[in-house]
């Protein structure tokens, strides 16, 4: 997350299935939930990577990659780079955009004549009243 959505601080939150009326009873089915804090501020419990990452996700730069002093962060910034640069990548993403946008606009329409055709029957129902 770009923001700290429980207000505390931490890089991270860790959530697990507890019972709220008697939280010592718990699923036990292995779930957690882990909500990421881009702009954290308390570096307890949590690795200096992961808070260099957290850091590289709020600003990806070819500086902050090299001022992080991982080798992870800087093979995925590489990774991104050659990724942004490939020609057919960008065409794929430009014609998965244009489908999307046309899909909407497809839903849109077919909303519309729903809306229609409900109307038209509504209509045809209070006509049939009146009569």
């Amino acid at each position: 997350m770009p923001f700290d959505l429980f207000g505390k601080g931490l890089y991270r939150y860790t959530f697990r299935m507890k019972c709220e009326e008697a939280s010592d009873v718990s699923l036990m089915d292995g779930a957690t939930r882990i909500f990421l804090n881009t702009r954290g501020t308390n570096p307890e419990g949590v690795s200096r990577e992961l808070i260099e990452m957290l850091r590289y996700f709020e600003e990806t730069t070819d500086e902050r990659a090299q001022a992080s002093g991982s080798e992870t962060i800087r093979w995925m910034h590489e990774k991104i780079r050659s990724i942004k640069s490939s020609e057919e990548v960008g065409i794929k993403f430009m014609n998965a955009w244009e489908e999307k946008i046309l899909e909407r606009q497809e839903a849109r329409e077919e909303g519309r004549q729903e809306g229609q055709d409900e109307e038209r029957e509504h209509g045809i129902r209070k006509m049939i009243e009146l009569c």
